[in-house]
């Protein structure tokens, strides 16, 4: 446990990633200013952010997720990623600070519907995305991708001192040419290595889960299981 982090809600749940699992991830509060030095501490213990709130996995009979991180200045795109980065050259990158309006919405419920993730739930709204994704305790920014003019995926990345972690990635499903999920972690890493990083947190690795195991596609990298960082080559 993180001391600068208050556990509010502790309840098992159905689990979002294997069907006939429970989850258990104790949703926690920051009881001080979660400055880019704290950050990086949760980081380095496995958690993860979602709006104003920090949680790690504690599940009851299940250790099938495991946080990944990249290191950085090792990190070596695969022929395939390269080949990513030179179609990108039809597409504009931005970074500046995390906004909501009616087409960031609009992505993120393309995104949810084209990938069925939505399940039974109903489109969000504007305040539904900025609690998930604008209420951060922590440093973040917003990396959004265009095709000319129109705005064709959005990463919300959290900044700490020596790392960044990508919190959410959502893009529209009709311009899957692009490999829009993978662009953005290359341009993330561009990122990272641009302000001499060194690290770049991708969340949860889930071998059987069909939206979280390409993480493992992305070498070297590092997973965190039984509680020690563990390198992957």
């Amino acid at each position: 446990m993180i001391d600068f982090l208050l556990v509010v809600s502790d309840q098992t749940s159905p689990c979002s990633y294997l069907e006939n699992q429970s989850a258990r991830l104790p949703m926690c509060l920051p009881l001080q200013a979660v400055t880019r030095e704290r950050f990086d501490e949760a980081m380095e213990a496995g958690y993860r952010r979602s709006g104003a709130y920090f949680y790690n996995t504690q599940c009851p009979n299940c250790s099938a997720c495991q946080p990944i991180r990249l290191d950085v200045n090792r990190f070596q795109p695969s022929r395939t990623h390269r080949r990513i980065l030179r179609r990108a050259s039809e597409l504009r990158v931005e970074l500046g600070d995390p906004m909501v309006d009616d087409r960031r919405v609009e992505l993120f419920n393309l995104h949810r519907q084209g990938r069925g993730l939505a399940r039974d739930e109903s489109d969000i709204i504007d305040e539904d995305y900025a609690s998930f994704l604008l209420s951060a305790p922590n440093p973040s920014v917003e990396l959004s991708i265009w095709h000319e003019e129109s705005l064709v995926s959005v990463s919300i990345t959290d900044i700490g001192r020596n790392c960044l972690s990508a919190v959410y990635c959502c893009f529209d499903p009709r311009y899957s040419q692009y490999s829009l999920g993978t662009l953005s972690v290359l341009k993330q890493v561009e990122v990272a290595r641009s302000l001499k990083m060194d690290w770049l947190y991708l969340g949860f690795y889930v071998r059987d889960n069909a939206h979280l195991c390409y993480k493992a596609n992305y070498l070297p990298h590092e997973r965190r299981i039984d509680g020690v960082w563990t390198a992957f080559q």
